[in-house]
């Protein structure tokens, strides 16, 4: 079994064969989804979708409520107590985000941005849920991860999964030295050959705070490229984690399977 740690069914991609997709999850061995909400429509998809599934189907499919950087500017006091009610009334929601820094597009302003993630990580702390973080600088830059690990420092108790991660070693080993809780999430971008940096990662990350995603419809891995990412295809991320670790496609997927029911309690 694989899980899907990160994935958005709610963009127009998915729109005409959903219900393919998912059946092509469960052919593939990919049991569990965690489908995240971006925005505020997304994250009121992602509560629907999960108040949909039917009880003993595959794969099983979980929430999110969050706000994206790039639309951190939807983040008002109004949208946070909506999701908090959802969170309360749905079990299926099992993580806050995605939210973060993203000072590569800069779509909202730093200090934005910056309120934006405080008030998930105060959500997420009020009751007691993980958070997806997205943190990507800009070029040649340290400003966005520095804000981040200033964030994550100012909220010890919060668990957070480093969702895409893309950075290098230094800020790895820093992320996963400031809590035992915290993990990292690889995508299709491991498989790339130029992703060196991310690849020297996936080598060094200790066993039990490694999780994979697709992160679909985007970041499809290598052997799919130029195709629309789906769940399905987080196995192919999880033979090459596997081959870079040294270590089986059926251990690699039991280890990190195990890790993600763990840290999202699903």
């Amino acid at each position: 079994m694989l899980i899907d740690t990160h994935c958005h069914l709610m963009e127009p991609h998915f729109k005409a064969d959903l219900a393919s997709v998912i059946e092509r999850s469960a052919l593939a061995g990919v049991l569990k989804l965690v489908n995240i909400g971006c925005h505020l429509e997304a994250s009121r998809d992602s509560d629907r979708m999960c108040r949909e599934v039917r009880d003993g189907g595959l794969p099983q499919i979980f929430g999110s409520q969050g706000i994206h950087p790039h639309d951190s500017n939807q983040t008002t006091d109004e949208v946070m107590a909506e999701f908090l009610r959802v969170i309360r009334e749905n079990s299926r929601i099992v993580v806050v985000g995605e939210t973060g820094l993203d000072y590569f597009y800069m779509k909202q302003p730093k200090e934005v941005q910056v309120a934006s993630l405080r008030k998930h990580m105060q959500l997420a702390q009020e009751v007691n849920l993980p958070v997806s973080i997205h943190c990507r600088d800009a070029a040649e830059s340290f400003e966005a991860r520095e804000d981040m690990l200033r964030m994550l420092s100012e909220f010890p108790r919060v668990r957070c999964v480093m969702h895409c991660f893309s950075q290098d070693r230094a800020y790895a080993e820093e992320v996963l030295a400031m809590s035992a809780g915290h993990i990292l999430s690889f995508s299709g971008t491991v498989t790339y050959l130029s992703a060196d940096e991310v690849r020297q990662v996936a080598v060094m990350v200790p066993s039990d705070r490694v999780v994979v995603e697709t992160d679909c419809p985007y970041l499809t891995p290598q052997v799919f490229r130029g195709k629309r990412n789906e769940p399905a295809f987080v196995v192919e991320t999880a033979k090459v984690m596997a081959a870079l670790r040294g270590e089986s496609f059926e251990k690699f997927s039991e280890i990190s399977s195990a890790n993600a029911e763990r840290f999202f309690g699903i």
